[in-house]
């Protein structure tokens, strides 16, 4: 029986692909926890649809990154008198200033929230292994 790959199974199938697979473990487990779904026509014309969907939507989102590439997002932190950081720039406040640029729902990814001043590479992403460098400046 062919199906469609809803959710990843280890050894057996990722998220989309088409796989021949028996009778039995496809109407015992995969089809009833929802893992999979026959693969119809219809359905492989859905699929072929959404793909080309996220394919336009990474397309626009690559010519975001390269407009926004040469002119870094400035951030500002509080200090104190002898120079002492009181705040930090987290993974949110860059997401919610990307919103503002029109990039809609992207994934930022720091390992920890910046403290220091400088000029700092950021990796974003908005899922389906589709990742991008900015660049942004805190003052």
């Amino acid at each position: 029986m062919r199906v469609i790959f809803l959710k990843d199974i280890k050894n057996v199938g990722r998220v989309g692909d088409i796989k021949e697979v028996t009778d039995g473990y496809a109407k015992n487990f995969l089809l009833p926890k929802r893992f999979a779904k026959l693969a119809t026509k219809e359905s492989l014309g859905e699929m072929n649809q959404k793909t080309a969907a996220e394919e336009k939507t990474a397309a626009d989102f690559r010519k975001k990154i390269e407009v926004i590439k040469n002119t870094p997002l400035t951030f500002h932190l509080k200090t104190g008198e002898k120079g002492e950081v009181y705040n930090s720039v987290t993974e949110t406040e860059i997401e919610k200033e990307l919103k503002k640029k029109n990039f809609g729902k992207v994934k930022v990814h720091l390992e920890k929230p910046i403290r220091t001043f400088g000029e700092y590479e950021v990796e974003i992403g908005i899922g389906h292994g589709t990742t991008g460098i900015i660049r942004i400046t805190v003052e």
